[in-house]
């Protein structure tokens, strides 16, 4: 975290290094408090007070994907304490997706120069990084809460059910799991159902 703040990690991943470390760093005239490695211990099944303190604390938040899949609801919690956040590029295609720079920065994890220019860069332009980091804010909220994703499951079932029993889809849908695949498709020119494939 940098408090006026950068957050490094967050919750530990299984098989993470447990050590941490605390800096101040200059950038200029300004003085950060840099935090790298673990808030906190906690598990799932409680809540960390000293955890959710740092995270509201945090101007800039850098989180990455777990070691063996993407998407984890850490992206969420950063994105939904106000800070900039920058997280490892994702290839999983989701509802509603987060767009780099527009809700959140990108970061090539396999080079640490992308990661540490973003960051400076985000430092340089506090005005630029607030308005991302509002953008991205307002868009957890309305769209990656818990209640949205099991609406989002719940919309793709029925809208799955409806075109097996050849109806059309509900129009009040938007961005069930069927449009995120269409839109997947058409951006990879991939064709998702050949004709000949019921054969």
């Amino acid at each position: 975290w940098l408090e006026d703040e950068f957050l490094g990690g967050g919750r530990r991943r299984p098989g993470g290094d447990p050590s941490s470390q605390s800096q101040s760093q200059s950038s200029s005239s300004t003085k950060w408090r840099v935090h790298v490695g673990e808030l906190s211990t906690s598990s799932r099944n409680s809540i960390d007070a000293h955890y959710l303190h740092r995270m509201r604390m945090a101007k800039v938040v850098v989180t990455c994907n777990p070691n063996n899949w993407e998407g984890d609801f850490r992206l969420f919690e950063a994105l939904s304490s106000g800070a900039l956040v920058l997280v490892d590029r994702m290839a999983t295609p989701y509802h509603h997706p987060l767009v780099h720079k527009e809700h959140l920065l990108y970061y090539d994890s396999t080079n640490r120069s992308d990661l540490l220019a973003k960051i400076h860069f985000a430092l340089a332009h506090p005005r630029w990084a607030r308005t991302v980091a509002t953008n991205g804010y307002k868009h957890v909220l309305r769209h990656h809460r818990s209640v949205s994703w099991v609406d989002y499951f719940l919309r793709t079932a029925h809208a799955l059910i409806l075109r097996e029993k050849h109806q059309d889809d509900d129009p009040a849908y938007v961005e069930t799991g069927l449009d995120v695949l269409q839109r997947t498709a058409a951006s990879e020119h991939v064709i998702l159902h050949h004709p000949d494939a019921d054969r």
